[in-house]
């Protein structure tokens, strides 16, 4: 079988599409989602409407509770400018980023190892069900954008080192500026794994180069005038920073956030079922380091498992979400694709038989067929869980432009007494188009003839179906409509 002349153009195409529909079907079927995303939305809202471009802000006021910078913000804010205030256009940017990290994966690794390694590394990672799950590619988190940026760090770090050249190293910084200026400190997890890989391969001259020093300094000098001018804008935001969102937060000691005591060993136990449903095939990767005669392919996967390792004990260090690991998602995808393409290779050079390039491009498409049919079909069928039906079930009519036509000219309550960020962006967003919504924690006591009542929670619903004032217009599993008669 021969390769098609430009055999990388072909794969990425594959992968583009492959990855563009993961992560872009029906990529507004549900509401926005608490906690992040919700509050981004309202940041993008509020800064599209202030043009304060430097600071976010929320109901009003600069946001002391996302202290993150706001990179995230203004890609959001494009959208919004471009698509309109939706779901789509809140969530756009983070899935554009999980796209360009599957081909940027799926180039570098196709160009400097395998076409075929490439195809596999990339369809592996747009497979892998913490990647296109919550809080990552299909949400308008920070992760999907914090994990290109990484991700590239820690490519060019390993060109670096390879090709012995500290211009990799000054591509290296910007990236990992551009992760701080998206998710703050995260940005720097990989770093301490990336330094002992230059220090192992006796690359630390590398980093003491006129231009390294220069970008690194740069990059720190825009860092430090960030928080400084925040402070200056924002009194009390270093203070903020510093306690719930630098050491604080990754100690435990937040005074704004309340961690769960977890295990060390949770991102460990968690890996099964937030990795590929063939995340076994990740342990190839030591046969494939015995078996590969190339020499920087060998270094790539010790690198790999290098950075895999030692920052999954960095985050297992700190106190915990589920979704923190998503910065060696790439990584680990890396290491599989790679590493089952060495092994399948070496398996079928035992059998000199014709055909057997097709026979390896035939067994790279099906070592990866069945978690990417996995994932067409879990996005396919997303739907809202049952427990969280009380919880957005407002959300599926405030979403709905055709519904909302209904409450022109009256005043529409939102009843809900939780947690409320996801329904203040809808809130924003109706008002904005000049309709009168109000979010409250408590029913109202004076509601004029006319005016509508919403409500999911059941406690709600049975007090307000026993006031004769009120006649349910719509009842559904999501929602209940009240009117005033």
């Amino acid at each position: 079988m021969k390769m098609p002349r430009n055999p990388i153009f072909v794969l990425l195409l594959f992968a583009g599409v492959v990855s563009g529909f993961i992560f872009l079907y029906q990529l507004d079927r549900l509401p926005i989602r608490l906690w992040d995303e919700a509050r981004n939305a309202s940041n993008a809202i509020e800064m599209l409407q202030n043009h304060h471009w430097l600071i976010r802000y929320y109901n009003g006021a600069p946001d002391l509770y996302e202290l993150k910078p706001p990179f995230l913000i203004w890609a959001q804010v494009l959208s919004l400018n471009i698509f309109g205030i939706n779901e789509w256009a809140i969530r756009l940017p983070t899935a554009l980023a999980a796209i360009y990290t599957c081909l940027f994966l799926t180039y570098s690794i196709a160009k400097e190892f395998h076409p075929l390694a490439g195809l596999i590394s990339g369809l592996t990672l747009a497979s892998t069900p913490a990647y296109y799950g919550e809080h990552m590619g299909r949400t308008g988190d920070h992760d999907s954008l914090l994990v290109l940026f990484t991700f590239m760090a820690f490519f060019f770090v390993f060109m670096a080192a390879e090709k012995r050249n500290s211009r990799w190293l000054v591509l290296a910084c910007v990236a990992i500026f551009f992760g701080w200026a998206t998710k703050s400190i995260a940005a720097f997890f990989l770093a301490p794994a990336m330094l002992l890989w230059l220090l192992i391969r006796r690359n630390g001259r590398l980093i003491i180069q006129p231009h390294v020093i220069l970008a690194s300094g740069l990059c720190l000098l825009l860092i430090t005038s960030y928080y400084v001018f925040h402070e200056f804008a924002t009194p009390g935001y270093l203070k903020e920073v510093i306690s719930n969102e630098w050491w604080g937060r990754y100690f435990g000691t937040s005074h704004n956030f309340v961690h769960r005591k977890d295990t060390f060993w949770l991102y460990f136990n968690n890996w099964p079922k937030r990795y590929s449903i063939f995340w076994p095939l990740i342990f190839c990767c030591i046969p494939a380091w015995f078996l590969c005669k190339n020499e920087k392919l060998k270094n790539f996967i010790l690198y790999c498992t290098i950075c895999i390792i030692t920052t999954m004990l960095i985050l297992s260090a700190g106190t915990k979400n589920f979704w923190y690991d998503g910065i060696v998602l790439p990584i680990a995808a890396c290491l599989t694709g790679v590493s089952v393409f060495v092994v399948l290779k070496a398996l079928i050079s035992l059998v000199r038989i014709k055909g057997s390039r097709l026979i390896l491009f035939v067994c790279c498409l099906l070592s990866v067929f069945n978690p990417v049919q996995f994932a067409v079909h879990a996005v396919v069928n997303q739907k809202e869980w049952d427990w969280d039906r009380q919880g957005y079930g407002i959300s599926y009519f405030l979403k709905d432009d055709k519904n909302m036509q209904q409450v022109k000219g009256v005043r529409l309550y939102v009843l809900y007494n939780d947690i409320n960020n996801h329904l203040l962006f809808y809130r924003d967003k109706w008002v904005l188009n000049g309709l009168d919504v109000k979010v409250i924690f408590e029913i109202p006591m004076e509601i004029k003839s006319g005016d509508k009542v919403i409500v999911s929670q059941l406690s709600f619903i049975n007090v307000l179906a026993k006031d004769r004032s009120l006649v349910a217009t719509t009842r559904n599993e999501n929602y209940h409509l009240f009117e005033k008669r």
